[in-house]
């Protein structure tokens, strides 16, 4: 019964080898040619004129965005009015990124969510949003427990 078993599992073995290498045609490398045009950005969340309404001064936020080269993107900078506040360089797939992270210092007032993204080639793309987060309600009388404007 032992021999059995190991001349079973020689003969698998020399199959599963042997199916490696029959019928798989090799891998080429294709030109992907010129890069023709920057790359393109979407700001999936927030969107423009979105309005956050929290109980808390200081919240987070979940940003989505999307990126798309029609070659390869090299980077996506994201920043928080004026201040850089993620940087995306290593991406899955070359050709398109779809981040999403979570800003945790959101404080009352108007913002702008700037998002640059660089192919290559050096072309760059910038592209903004402005958004609000207002600040928490203040209740009018005293005792006041629910309040629907």
């Amino acid at each position: 019964m032992k021999t059995v078993k190991y001349i079973l599992s020689i003969i698998f073995v020399a199959f599963l080898m042997n199916a490696c290498n029959n019928g798989i045609d090799d891998i080429t490398q294709v030109n992907p040619g010129a890069d023709e045009t920057a790359p393109s950005i979407s700001i999936v969340y927030p969107t423009e004129g979105t309005e956050i309404k929290v109980f808390e001064d200081v919240t987070s936020i979940e940003i989505e965005i999307k990126v798309t080269d029609d070659i390869e993107i090299k980077d996506i900078k994201v920043q928080m009015d004026g201040n850089q506040i993620a940087l995306f360089d290593s991406f899955t797939d070359y050709r398109i990124a779809i981040e999403k992270f979570t800003f945790d210092n959101l404080t009352d007032g108007d913002h702008k969510l700037t998002v640059v993204a660089t192919d290559l080639e050096g072309k760059t793309t910038t592209k903004e949003v402005n958004f609000k987060k207002s600040p928490p309600y203040i209740p009018m009388f005293d005792g006041e427990v629910f309040y629907m404007p």
